[in-house]
């Protein structure tokens, strides 16, 4: 049964062992934050909820639903309660992530979000 809580191949060093966590420890309301050009990868190979809603317009979802999402992405508030709302749990960066790593490091000062991983240069933080 250990071949649940683990990533499909695909995946490989680091990033394996950061898809491995993230199905261990994400429930099934849980959304991950990673760059877009990374996060298709996760979810490809491990069946994590993203962020990023990819298609979503044309699946029967609500348009403010999707509106939500797709505005907290472009606005990237440091107030955390609107990623709450959208229910996004953990962050996975790299050091290179822009006005989201500064966020979440302000929080992680104050104890709002806090490292629960790390495997070579990715983090991965709680909200």
């Amino acid at each position: 049964m250990n071949w649940i809580f683990t990533c499909a191949p695909g995946l490989a060093g680091q990033d394996y062992e950061v898809g491995t966590w993230l199905r261990a420890h994400m429930g099934p309301s849980d959304i991950m934050y990673s760059k877009p050009d990374q996060s298709s990868m996760y979810v490809t190979y491990t069946g994590i909820a993203q962020v990023w809603l990819g298609n979503a317009w044309a699946l029967p979802i609500p348009d403010e639903l999707i509106r939500a999402r797709v505005d907290l992405m472009q606005d990237l508030p440091s107030d955390p309660e609107p990623y709450r709302r959208e229910r996004i749990r953990y962050f996975v960066l790299d050091g290179s992530d822009g006005r989201v790593g500064k966020v979440v490091a302000a929080w992680e000062s104050r104890g709002i979000a806090h490292e629960r991983a790390r495997f070579g240069s990715i983090r991965i933080v709680e909200l």
